[in-house]
């Protein structure tokens, strides 16, 4: 989902074929200093916007999660990757829908 500049029409599409009970499971780059250092070693630059073999990144774990649980949806459970509190690269993160929105 970071890679969509603007959110609403992937998550109205997702809202829509949603099932009753259907779980959302996505996983986002932190953008941590440790994901830049990472990003600069291999592309040689920290833009998560530009360089070469860029596929750009608009949004990183906290608002992806901010934005899906602002439209509806609820978070059930969250994991990162690896699975060390001081180095986190990627989040893993699984919602259902808030019945109260949808």
């Amino acid at each position: 989902m970071e890679h969509f500049k603007n959110l609403e029409e992937p998550v109205r599409e997702i809202k829509r074929i949603f099932k009753r009970n259907g779980l959302l499971v996505i996983s986002a780059p932190t953008e941590n200093l440790l994901y830049k250092l990472g990003r600069l070693l291999i592309k040689g630059t920290v833009s998560s916007e530009k360089g070469p073999c860029s596929s750009p990144h608009f949004y990183n774990a906290k608002a992806i999660k901010k934005f899906l649980n602002d439209n509806g949806f609820k978070i059930i459970k969250e994991k990162s990757l690896p699975f060390l509190p001081f180095f986190k690269l990627f989040i893993i993160i699984s919602f259902r829908k808030n019945n109260k929105v949808f």
